[in-house]
């Protein structure tokens, strides 16, 4: 099965949230790398504003297509079964087109407001529908490989319960979301035991502005739009705490569902395990992020980059190191998949030849842990989302590993010198590349496959 990882991190900001077009292709350009499928929620795409923006003209499409030509980009639809009738013959012929009726008709941004696309995000929407008609390897129905035929809303209202109401995640909630007081959280669980009082709720607290949902079967369910609308009840704290909270628990039975890794950061967070939590209550501690910002200078995106992924994925540096991604885990020390990145760094560097360069700072993550819990294997990109200062969420991915017990993490840091000639360039880059991706161990909550 293909090693796939969904960017997670996007939904809260309804798409990437890099400052630069660059930022965003280098990133999903290496991602590409590591991963055999790097995938993206329909949702996040057609309601970016920034992809609307980044990719305005014909030329600069033309980089995005490139984007899901080297495997940077896989859009995961909406599944024709969760459509209502009347729009399940055109989600087949015009998926892009349909989705977004859909979106403007039944759900709402995860700021809780309606959706409404503006004349730059509908011809993007344009664009994005002609280029997946002619490119079927980038774009597949949601959940198509899942294992079970588990309702994926269901799943997200029992774990959202669960999360809220059971013991072992109380200190947790309080200190990750601790605008979600005991009385926020009976009612949501009211709402999530009968979604129909959530719809009532919302008629009250909003007169004049309609519920957003679809029935399913029939009947009502507790699902994401109901759960940010219902957020966007409350005051501003509390709401922010409740969607991030929606997020991190829905990312768990999505990333399931595909088989994958998840893109997590300040704002959608792994879901941690049970013994995690006993572990760090124990230790009166949760772990520690810190951020450091430091340089890596990268060539500029230009056309054609597409063949050049294209190649060194298949080169042999290239099937090794995703080969080596799919082995994570026993080997603590992670020497053979930095050898694997170390080779296609040096393999990509060696075929950057573009004299125009764009120095990113860009930030690397760090995480102490308590010893003795569950880890799970981390990859991060030290490519980001910022040319100054510390915002953006944290960049990094992490693989499901469960019940090994390693050391408190490498510090995850990234290298760039400058180059003036050509060959210095080209060892420049290389080491600017190899810095870009670390391995290390971090927590990560069990992912079963019932």
């Amino acid at each position: 099965m293909p090693r796939s990882i969904v960017m997670t991190e996007w939904s809260p900001t309804d798409g990437p949230n890099h400052s630069s077009r660059d930022q965003f292709l280098w990133q999903q350009m290496l991602l590409s790398l590591l991963y055999d499928e790097v995938l993206a929620k329909d949702e996040t795409v057609l309601c970016s504003t920034r992809m609307a923006r980044w990719f305005a003209d014909g030329e600069s499409f033309r980089l995005f297509e490139e984007l899901l030509d080297c495997g940077g980009l896989v859009v995961l639809k909406r599944p024709l079964e969760t459509y209502p009738e009347a729009l399940r013959e055109r989600a087949v012929r015009e998926p892009v087109s349909a989705r977004s009726e859909h979106l403007e008709n039944f759900s709402v941004h995860n700021s809780g407001a309606s959706i409404r696309f503006s004349d730059k995000q509908r011809h993007f929407h344009t664009a994005l529908e002609h280029a997946l008609q002619t490119r079927r390897h980038a774009h597949r129905d949601a959940g198509s490989r899942k294992i079970s035929d588990a309702n994926l809303m269901a799943e997200f209202a029992s774990l959202f319960r669960t999360v809220l109401t059971e013991r072992r995640y109380s200190s947790w909630l309080k200190q990750k979301f601790g605008h979600i007081d005991q009385s926020v959280v009976q009612q949501f669980v009211d709402f999530i035991d009968a979604p129909e009082r959530a719809v009532e709720h919302l008629q009250k607290a909003r007169p004049g502005q309609s519920p957003k949902y679809t029935l399913r079967r029939g009947g009502l369910e507790f699902t994401t739009p109901l759960a940010v609308q219902l957020a966007a009840t409350y005051h501003q704290k509390t709401a922010r705490d409740l969607r991030d909270l929606m997020m991190t628990v829905f990312a768990r039975p999505y990333c399931e569902q595909e088989g994958a890794d998840g893109w997590y950061g300040r704002q959608v967070q792994a879901l941690p395990l049970e013994s995690e939590i006993e572990e760090a209550e124990a230790a009166d501690r949760l772990h520690v992020v810190r951020v450091e910002t430091i340089p890596l200078t990268l060539p500029k995106p230009e056309a054609h980059f597409a063949d050049l992924i294209n190649r060194v994925r298949s080169m042999p540096s290239g099937r090794a190191l995703r080969r080596e991604m799919g082995r994570l885990g026993p080997e603590l020390t992670f020497a053979s998949a930095r050898k694997a990145w170390n080779d296609v760094a040096a393999d990509l560097a060696g075929m950057l030849s573009s004299p125009r360069a764009v120095k990113l700072h860009v930030h690397a993550v760090a995480v102490e842990t308590p010893k003795q819990v569950a880890y799970g294997v981390l990859v991060g990109t030290a490519l980001a989302y910022a040319f100054h200062g510390p915002s953006g969420p944290l960049p990094f991915a992490e693989a499901a590993l469960g019940g090994i017990s390693a050391p408190l993490l490498d510090r995850l840091v990234g290298s760039a010198t400058r180059s003036y000639r050509r060959d210095r360039q080209r060892l420049a880059l290389t080491e600017s590349l190899r810095g870009a991706v670390r391995f290390s161990c971090v927590r990560h909550p069990t992912i079963s496959s019932a």
